[in-house]
C-alpha cells in the first residue's frame, strides 16, 4: 500500500511538473552549479556538496550531461 502511494504521488508529480521527482531535483542542483562556478572561487568538491553531491565526479557528469560542458570549461568560457 505504501509503495502505491510513492507511485501515486510521482505520477502526479510528473503530471503536475512534466518532469520526475529525480529530473526536477538535478534541474535544480545544475541551475546552481552553473551559477556557482562564476560566483565564487571554490573548488569543484565544495561546489558538489553545496549543491547536494558528496562526489565530484558525479556533478561534473551531470553538468556536463545538462550544459555539454563540464564545469571548468563553462567557468573558463564564462569568465571575461
Amino acid at each position: 500500500m505504501h509503495l502505491n502511494c510513492l507511485l501515486n504521488q510521482a505520477r502526479l508529480f510528473r503530471q503536475s511538473y512534466r518532469e520526475t521527482p529525480f529530473q526536477r531535483l538535478t534541474r535544480l542542483r545544475m541551475e546552481k552549479a552553473l551559477h556557482l562556478p562564476a560566483s565564487t572561487a571554490e573548488t569543484i568538491t565544495a561546489i558538489s556538496r553545496e549543491c547536494g553531491y558528496d562526489n565530484p565526479t558525479r556533478v561534473a557528469a551531470a553538468f556536463r550531461q545538462a550544459y555539454g560542458l563540464s564545469p571548468r570549461e563553462y567557468h573558463a568560457r564564462t569568465r571575461i
